[in-house]
């Protein structure tokens, strides 16, 4: 598996990273939870995860939107992220620690080993009430090779020039 990381990918990402920007205050260092209207990105909302991440090191899934939970075969909300199967664990797992070190979104994509449709992951770091970073918005699509060939959103189309590849 290969994962590149670089600025959003698809359209869907590119809304979500763009709010947030807008969001981002620098007082704060960051975007609030609560400033993260989701009446604002209701068209991505079937495809949002959001993570806390806890004070006794734990991750829980906050909410999951009903487009990833079909895809998991299973609500993660409420459930913490270790104790979720390997596939939607790892899955969400992945971007995470860096957007929580840095501070700053993080995005990629996923190519599979067995020529599978591309994983675009985003995360979207937020500030809790007292502004510590305590959650992340993840934001993630499967797009085929037939679409990032023709598709003006595909991924092929958007990868910018400054990719830093990493074996995942």
């Amino acid at each position: 598996m290969l994962c590149q990381y670089h600025e959003p990918v698809t359209s869907a990402q590119n809304d979500l990273y763009l709010l947030w920007r807008t969001l981002w205050c620098a007082k704060l260092g960051g975007v609030r939870r609560r400033d993260f209207d989701p009446g604002r990105i209701c068209k991505h909302l079937s495809r949002v995860v959001i993570l806390e991440f806890c004070p006794d090191q734990s991750c829980v899934v906050r909410v999951a939107g009903s487009g990833r939970c079909l895809e998991f075969g299973l609500d993660p909300s409420g459930s913490q992220l270790d104790q979720l199967p390997e596939n939607v664990s790892s899955e969400l797992d992945i971007g995470t620690l860096e957007a929580l070190e840095g501070g700053e979104p993080v995005s990629g994509v996923v190519t599979p080993e067995n020529a599978g449709p591309k994983h675009a992951f985003l995360r979207l770091p937020l500030l809790d009430a007292s502004g510590r970073l305590r959650f992340l918005l993840c934001h993630d699509e499967r797009v085929s090779a037939a679409e990032s060939a023709s598709d003006g959103d595909a991924i092929q189309k958007d990868i910018h020039e400054n990719e830093i590849l990493i074996a995942a």
